[in-house]
Formats: structure tokens, C-alpha cells, sequence
């Protein structure tokens, strides 16, 4: 789901499987570990509410909201490549509370592939939603690194993100479980250096991993941020003129393991 072009790349955590291998005491190295024909299903909800200025001193708003079931299941898992096919089952969506209808598209599956770490080797049409890449190194709790997620193309609107994620606590109970636990990372998300033009205003989320199977148990992520943008209009004299106008964002989504073939 992207919600706006160059910034839904940061907003979309990762519905997959994690593994964790013992390093040393206290500390492991995370690392993706599908195996071929495993398959996890996930609810995944995804909000955004926007208020935007218009050329003639009016403004828009906008709530957008959608529910979906996302399976994915592994192709392949030859050496350190991971080979996924995404297939959204059912999804619904509205705006500004009226119904929208989905894509023809919308359930198509799409392939792409990762190296074990996370790192995105082919991207394809779904390679958006694999952006946490761990680190080689050993995590234990306070454990922290940093991913840069940057905009590009004529369409660039202010700066890029930057996703701080921590190791916070490990055997966290998981809500509404039968006393499963999961490992608790914290993501905090802070503005690359910029013009001015976008200003941040919330940012961050949580993860929840089972480390033992190597499950994603559920993930969300909070963003809201403001932003100038300079809009080009056509002046009666043929000139053209440049309109500032002021556009205020909230974005959201969450994703929630319903079933595992782990």
C-alpha cells in the first residue's frame, strides 16, 4: 500500500519471517528465515487522513482507510536468496467513508526476492514492503541501527526518512495469545536534513517477533508530518506564477499474524 508517492516506502513494515541464531550470551543475529513452502497469512490495516490547501483558498480533506489479508509464501530459499510470492486474498477500502472499489489487480500476486538479511535483491511490484534490513552484527537489548529511506525522481517532495530501530525487550507477551512471547522492537523515525519544506510531527512504531520460529507476530508504524509545497499556476499574462500551499499528513499501518504453516 503506498499512500504517497517517494514516503509509502517507509510506512509499509514488513509481514514476514525473522529467525534469530545464537551468537553469545544474551545476544543473536536476526536474520530472515523462510523455507521453501512455508506460508503466513496476515491482517493488515492501513489508515491515512490528509488536509490539504487548494489554488483557490479552500481545502481538502481526506480519510482513507483499508483491510486486507496478505499471504505470502516462500518459492524458493536457495543459499542466502529468498524468493516470495505476495497475494492479497481480500481486501476493502474506503474514502472519506464511502466505499471504493478495489483494483482489477488489486489480488495478483507478485514475486520478488531478498538475501536473508533483509536486504532487497528484485523488487518487482511488492518489493516496497521488505525494507528492514538487520544488521550482521549480534543484537541484545538496547542494541540500535539506523535505515535511510530517500525520494527520487521529479516528483520528490521535501526530504528523505530515516528509521531508527532498537532491540527494547525480549519475551514480551503477545496480546490475545495463549502465552506466546515475541522479541519487542522499537522503530523511531526522524527527518534527513532538509529545506524546510517538511516538517515531522510523529514517528514511530513497534515489531514483535517470535525469535525461536521465526515469525513476524505483528508490526505497526505511525507517521504524521507537514508540509509546504510550491504549487506552478498559469498567470494570465502567460507567466507563470508559483501558489505556496500547506498539506498535513497521518499515516498508518499495522500488520497482525493470523495463521502460520510454522
Amino acid at each position: 500500500m503506498i499512500f504517497d508517492s517517494g514516503w509509502g516506502r517507509a510506512f509499509v513494515l514488513l509481514a514476514i519471517s525473522a529467525s534469530a541464531t545464537s551468537v553469545r550470551a544474551g545476544a543473536r543475529v536476526y536474520t530472515y528465515g523462510f523455507s521453501k513452502g512455508d506460508s503466513l497469512e496476515y491482517k493488515v490495516v492501513a489508515k491515512s487522513k490528509a488536509s490539504m490547501g487548494l489554488p483557490d483558498g479552500r481545502s481538502q480533506n481526506l480519510d482513507m482507510k483499508s483491510n486486507s489479508t496478505v499471504v505470502q509464501k516462500v518459492l524458493d530459499d536457495a543459499g542466502d536468496l529468498i524468493r516470495i510470492e505476495s497475494r492479497t486474498l481480500a481486501a476493502e477500502s474506503s474514502l472519506n467513508g464511502a466505499v471504493q472499489p478495489m483494483p482489477d489487480d488489486a489480488t495478483l500476486p507478485h514475486v520478488f526476492q531478498i538475501h536473508r538479511s533483509g536486504r532487497v535483491e528484485s523488487e518487482g511490484e511488492a518489493g516496497g514492503r521488505f525494507l528492514l534490513e538487520f544488521p550482521a552484527r549480534p543484537l541484545d537489548v538496547g542494541d540500535s541501527w539506523t535505515q535511510s529511506f530517500t525520494q527520487e525522481g521529479d516528483e520528490k517532495v521535501g526530504p528523505g526518512l530515516q528509521i531508527t530501530y532498537t532491540l527494547q525487550k525480549k519475551g514480551v507477551p503477545v496480546p490475545d495469545s495463549s502465552g506466546k512471547t515475541g522479541d519487542l522492537f522499537a522503530a523511531r523515525v526522524t527527518l534527513q536534513a532538509s529545506e524546510g519544506r517538511v516538517t515531522l510531527r510523529t514517528g514511530e512504531g513497534s515489531m514483535l517477533f517470535d525469535p525461536e520460529k521465526g515469525i513476524l507476530l505483528r508490526s505497526s508504524l505511525k507517521v504524521a508530518y507537514d508540509e509546504v509545497a510550491e504549487i506552478p499556476l498559469p498567470g494570465a499574462d502567460g507567466t507563470t506564477q508559483i501558489m505556496t500551499s500547506q498539506r498535513t499528513m497521518a499515516l498508518g499501518m499495522s500488520h497482525v499474524l493470523v495463521s502460520s504453516s510454522r
